[in-house]
């Protein structure tokens, strides 16, 4: 899809969810998209929509046991709150991710939260994880038989599908992707490796968590990828933030101590 094309269908997407919405008009709408298509970085210059999507995260927030001891405390930080609008936006329009950055710095756990908070948004439950395969092969009387993975299930159920640690992938493996990137919803199409046709649900999104290409082992992302995908930087947060994020995990931890002491 072309860069025009895949403006006006964003544009016309969002037009419909903020319909009823008189404080959002046509021209920010429009200057919303651009931003969220071609720039790095959402802008305050579209606050009324970021506010309208950080709401709507909020209500939705919920810690889920999946996150385990890994909640994530995007509410704390304006920073990443703006990330966390920027994954939700670019799922509304089918702007496919990769988000990159150094180790250990919240990448994975902050698609997956969003991963449950979506759910909830929609008002459905998914069981598949979120772990990356295309599909999963085994042997059956001698014979090599395909079986539907996670990848392959997200795609036909509309769930969000996180590519964790992708660039350590070898490149052939990267490219067997590529098809599962064509914005073709509600179309019969032919994925290699798997035996029948599939249908992509409209509500399929699609999430590339990997570290930067510096970190040892790491590879480039082929071409033919790069230009279905938008990339994007894992944000940096201030000091005032971490030291926030810090004393919401502590206060946490203490109150879930404190309720079992006094169990």
């Amino acid at each position: 899809m072309s860069p025009v094309n895949k403006l006006v269908r964003s544009v016309i997407i969002l037009k419909n969810k903020f319909n009823q919405d008189q404080n959002i008009t046509f021209k920010l709408i429009i200057n919303f998209v651009f931003e969220l298509l071609f720039e790095e970085e959402l802008t305050d210059s579209n606050k009324i929509i970021l506010d309208k999507l950080i709401n709507e995260l909020l209500e939705n927030n919920e810690n889920k046991k999946d996150l385990r001891d890994e909640e994530y405390f995007f509410d704390k930080s304006q920073t990443l709150k703006k990330f966390m609008v920027q994954l939700y936006a670019c799922s509304l329009i089918n702007q496919f991710l990769c988000d990159v950055g150094p180790p250990g710095i919240g990448k994975t756990n902050g698609a997956r939260a969003f991963k449950f908070i979506r759910e909830r948004i929609l008002n459905i439950e998914y069981k598949n994880p979120f772990y990356m395969h295309t599909y999963n092969q085994f042997m059956q009387e001698g014979k090599l038989i395909f079986r539907r993975g996670p990848l392959t299930k997200s795609m036909e159920e509309g769930n969000v599908f996180i590519g964790d640690e992708f660039n350590i992938s070898s490149e052939d493996c990267m490219k067997v992707i590529t098809s599962c990137l064509e914005l073709k919803f509600g179309k019969n199409i032919i994925i290699p490796g798997i035996e029948n046709e599939i249908v992509i649900n409209p509500f399929f999104f699609f999430i590339l968590c990997q570290n930067t290409r510096e970190t040892f082992g790491r590879k480039e992302l082929p071409e033919k990828i790069k230009v279905k995908i938008k990339i994007i930087n894992y944000p940096k947060r201030v000091k005032e933030e971490i030291e926030e994020i810090y004393v919401s995990i502590y206060n946490k931890k203490f109150e879930t101590t404190r309720n079992e002491n006094n169990k």
